[in-house]
């Protein structure tokens, strides 16, 4: 219908623009072939199955449906050829957490949820209670549908090393919806804490791949209790009987320094006061930079994440200070 339109309109401007020039000149016929050749592009640029072999591809997402589970997050393993899956499965008491490694082949038997729809919907087969830790999906004998492989209840790493005495399960927490949430740091909150509105930030490892971070910035925070230039921690959090993060205070008005505007240098400023301190207590930061240093509403400045963190006892040599140099150099640019 298009292309018929569009020849319509170039008849009906061409065809007497060239009726007049074939009378005051002789060059008629070529600008008869010229028009036929601009009707012949024109026609086929108007073509919407030509048209899209000239456009990228569209991007797919694959939606991935347990029936009787909700994806928490999950986490590709592209060396191992599989994606692993945090879930949620069960209601009530017999709410439970498992994990899903699936195999990058059951990827490809997904469907269009829709006609013109960029979504890939993928079914997953239904996942059994009982005693186990995580399942392995992969095709079925015939290759058409997903299936069971094994389950597993080798117990899951977790920190082994703790010091606060204060626990919080993690079914007991109500993740509430934050601008600053990832997949692994949400804002929380619990009957128990004694925090303004009963909030706090939890970090967590939600796979076995990063426990071990979240285990050294456990250690880190024992030695910055009441240092005033770090959250306070509050606890450990536990997930079925292992622990995999914590509870941090949540800095109720603060504001990233990166986010801080025309105070920028004030706040880098303020920034490096505390990390100064934190040299002092014997710590180097080695991540510190602007998305990892908080503004109170008081101007008083806090850091975060100490995952990388080294402490200055457990460096083979004495202390540099060209290590400690390297985190303000670090810090200073970001300062404009």
């Amino acid at each position: 219908m298009m292309t018929q339109v569009l020849i319509l309109l170039l008849r009906l401007v061409l065809y007497p623009l060239w009726g007049l020039l074939s009378v005051f000149s002789d060059f008629s016929l070529v600008f008869l072939v010229l028009v036929t050749i601009t009707l012949g592009a024109l026609v086929q640029v108007a073509n919407v199955g030509l048209w899209s072999n000239y456009l990228p591809p569209p991007i797919l997402h694959n939606e991935i449906v347990f029936p009787n589970a909700k994806v928490l997050a999950f986490c590709e393993h592209a060396n191992l050829g599989l994606t692993e899956f945090r879930l949620l499965v069960g209601v009530g008491v017999e709410t439970a957490i498992k994990y899903a490694n699936v195999s990058s082949e059951v990827l490809a038997l997904g469907v269009r949820k829709e006609q013109y729809s960029e979504t890939i919907i993928v079914h997953m087969p239904y996942l059994p209670q009982g005693d186990y830790c995580a399942v392995s999906i992969g095709l079925s004998r015939n290759g058409t549908q997903t299936a069971l492989t094994t389950t597993s209840c080798q117990r899951l790493p977790d920190v082994n090393k703790t010091w606060h005495e204060e626990s919080f399960d993690y079914f007991d927490l109500e993740i509430l919806p934050w601008l600053n949430s990832t997949d692994r740091v949400q804002l929380v909150k619990h009957f128990a804490l004694n925090t303004p509105e009963s909030l706090a930030v939890m970090k967590y490892a939600p796979f076995a791949n990063t426990i071990e971070g979240i285990s050294h910035e456990i250690q880190i925070y024992r030695h910055l209790q009441n240092s005033n230039i770090a959250p306070k921690f509050l606890g450990q959090v536990v997930e079925q009987g292992r622990i995999i993060g914590f509870l941090i205070e949540y800095v109720e008005d603060a504001r990233l320094v990166s986010l801080s505007g025309t105070f920028s240098d004030l706040a880098i400023d303020k920034c490096k006061q505390s990390l100064e301190k934190l040299h002092h207590i014997g710590i180097l930061h080695n991540d510190a930079h602007a998305n990892n240093c908080l503004l109170r509403s008081d101007g008083s400045a806090v850091l975060i994440d100490f995952e990388h963190a080294t402490l200055a006892s457990n460096i083979p040599s004495l202390p540099n200070p060209q290590d400690f140099e390297r985190d303000f150099r670090f810090l200073s640019r970001n300062q404009k």
